[in-house]
């Protein structure tokens, strides 16, 4: 089993923006920007054949200091949805890829994340 570290630059970010997408690198390659980047990295490593479900995954800040890590594989299945009302207005969804031609899918490489928020459904619950 083989950890993957995914070094995020909040510095290269456009404009000095505080917020916004995280660009992410893996072994010092560009591999795109995302809201999510654990959660679009693990996809990232998977589609690219560049660790396997058990690996693990860890996210680091500005150097040394760890953000989340977890298993690739089952990081992975899950993003962020964020909505206007409701408390709390952040949670996690299981990650859904677009259906086939509806369009160009977005991806990290691309700026932003594959992915639609499926429901109104809660964690663990239909």
């Amino acid at each position: 089993m083989t950890e993957h570290r995914i070094d995020l630059r909040p510095d290269l970010r456009p404009n000095g923006r505080r917020c916004g997408p995280m660009p992410m690198f893996y072994q010092g390659k560009d591999i795109g920007s995302s809201n999510t980047p654990i959660f679009a990295a693990a996809r990232w490593l998977l589609e690219n054949n560049a660790a396997f479900p058990d690996d693990t995954i860890a996210t680091y800040r500005g150097g040394n200091r760890p953000c989340l890590s977890g298993k690739v594989g089952e990081m992975a299945k899950w993003t962020v949805e964020e909505n206007d009302s409701g408390n709390p207005s952040l949670r996690l969804r299981h990650w859904k890829a677009f259906p086939a031609g509806t369009g160009a899918p977005k991806t990290a490489e691309t700026g932003s994340e594959r992915g639609e928020w499926p429901g109104k459904a809660r964690l663990g619950k239909p």
